[in-house]
């Protein structure tokens, strides 16, 4: 289980820094830290396919973790690492690039 473990902390850390070294352009969700294909199939569903539109969840909710977090669990069902991780990413991001 832990090696399991490991080979996801290494996916989530190179989606992470995927994502702050590129424009978000028009990548899609899945390319959020904390998504996959399951978590970005259910988001595109909710209209959510591009990144960019993540981001602009995040910023019409204030930047506000706490409600980022319950937006993304209702939104797809992420759990509270993906929420984390994805979370994480974004503000990152959005950090660094506004």
């Amino acid at each position: 289980f832990s090696g399991e473990n490991k080979l996801l902390n290494m996916a989530t850390k190179m989606k992470h820094a995927d994502l702050m070294s590129e424009p978000l352009g028009r990548k899609r969700v899945d390319a959020l830290p904390g998504i996959g294909n399951t978590l970005g199939r259910r988001l595109e569903a909710e209209g959510y396919d591009k990144v960019f539109q993540v981001v602009g969840q995040y910023m019409v909710l204030g930047k506000d973790e706490e409600r980022f977090n319950r937006w993304l669990h209702d939104a797809c069902g992420a759990n509270r690492k993906q929420q984390y991780d994805c979370h994480k990413a974004i503000n990152g991001w959005y950090d660094n690039n506004m």
